[in-house]
């Protein structure tokens, strides 16, 4: 068995989420446990209603942007975890988030000994 890939989203640049999200659902189609964490500027990913731009343009070319990498992620069975101090200062609530993602800290993504791919 591979072992767990943990992913870390913290930039909400869309190239960032892109390759983040395009890592985490590699991860998950080769059967590999996923965690992905998310904080700062990338809690937007976490939305019921983050939509991107770009993600029609790649839409038009048959690619899967953000939104649908994350719903694929989402769907394929990988831990989300939104931060809980990123959260706060945003001041958002937990229940603002789509369903499935918890709300955790760091712990919770390295628990294991795992280290995260920082995007």
């Amino acid at each position: 068995m591979s072992a767990p890939l943990a992913v870390m989203l913290v930039s909400g640049a869309q190239a960032r989420l892109l390759a983040g999200l395009t890592l985490a659902a590699g991860g998950l189609a080769m059967g590999r446990e996923t965690r992905v964490f998310v904080t700062g500027e990338a809690l937007v990913v976490c939305l019921p209603d983050y939509h991107a731009a770009e993600d029609d343009r790649l839409a038009g070319l048959g690619l899967a942007g953000v939104a649908g990498l994350r719903d694929a992620c989402l769907g394929m069975g990988a831990t989300w975890l939104a931060c809980d101090s990123a959260l706060h200062a945003a001041g958002l609530a937990p229940e603002a988030l789509l369903p499935g993602i918890e709300v955790g800290g760091i712990p919770a993504l390295i628990e294991g000994g795992l280290t995260p791919a920082v995007f």
